[in-house]
């Protein structure tokens, strides 16, 4: 799938930012899971799995959703904001979600990274990993 111009420069921007703390695969993995949860449109806002609202790049929900307005809010800044999201995206990794980023840091593919991204960033449920293994939530 081809990205347009403004998916581009968002997947660059993300990628750069994320780099730093997850290393090249780390944040290629992370920004490919955001784009199919997001199409990498920060303003993004679907229902999910139990039919309330996700919203933004990484399709966050419920208290992390409400956390992320908040951030953005003190700041006097919108939730749909690429740079808040991307600081967002920070401080979960450097908190509650730190076994991510240690995980994301130490793959050595992509691939591998965006697994990790998945079962500990999204804690997504219904899918196979690289080794065939299902997981559920």
């Amino acid at each position: 799938m081809a990205l347009n111009a403004s998916q581009q420069r968002t997947a660059a921007t993300l990628v750069g930012t994320l780099q730093g703390i997850l290393g090249l695969e780390g944040a290629c993995g992370a920004v490919g899971n955001m784009m199919a949860e997001s199409g990498l449109y920060p303003g993004s806002s679907h229902a999910n799995d139990r039919g309330k609202p996700s919203a933004g790049l990484s399709q966050w929900r419920a208290d992390r959703f409400e956390k992320l307005k908040s951030m953005a809010s003190s700041g006097g800044k919108s939730w749909q904001r690429l740079d808040v999201q991307a600081a967002y995206l920070k401080k979960e990794l450097n908190g509650p979600y730190k076994s991510c980023r240690i995980g994301c840091s130490s793959a050595s593919t992509p691939e591998r990274a965006s697994e990790i991204w998945g079962q500990k960033f999204e804690k997504f449920a219904g899918y196979k990993d690289l080794g065939g293994r299902e997981h559920t939530r």
